[in-house]
């Protein structure tokens, strides 16, 4: 049965390779590439974890815009603005929120597409791992 265990594990990370790429093609799609969402976006299966996707939580701001009137706080700006190479003064992240307060953010969606895309890929990806789970019940059952 560990070896069994061990060849799901295999496969599960396989998979989170996959799911991690899809996101990646989405994001790039986009012209996300150049954020820390990219960067640091994790996908992994550690812990015999099926799939564990790790990602900003600003990732929603850009999934789904923000429409005229909302105001963003410093906490999700200031990485942008450094990022970016924007002074990080007061006065700059003053104008930045008022602008987005005033104009809103055009949404970017990359997530939902994404998984979109996983769940074309996931009957495949489930049957790949169920054959593995027979695979070790036939030979239990035949050694």
């Amino acid at each position: 049965i560990v070896m069994q265990i061990e060849k799901i594990h295999e496969e599960l990370g396989l998979i989170a390779e996959q799911v991690k790429r899809i996101i990646q093609l989405s994001m790039e799609q986009k012209n996300l590439v150049d954020s820390h969402i990219y960067e640091d976006l994790d996908v992994s299966n550690a812990d015999l974890e099926l799939i564990k996707v790790l990602i900003h939580d600003y990732y929603q701001y850009i999934e789904s815009g923000m429409e005229i009137g909302n105001w963003v706080d410093a906490e999700y700006l200031l990485p942008w603005m450094r990022e970016k190479g924007i002074p990080t003064d007061n006065d700059t992240l003053w104008h930045i929120q008022n602008s987005i307060y005033l104009h809103g953010i055009k949404p970017r969606p990359f997530f939902d597409e994404a998984w979109e895309m996983i769940d074309d890929y996931w009957d495949n990806w489930a049957d790949e791992i169920f054959d593995i789970l027979m695979e070790d019940i036939d030979d239990f059952f035949n050694n």
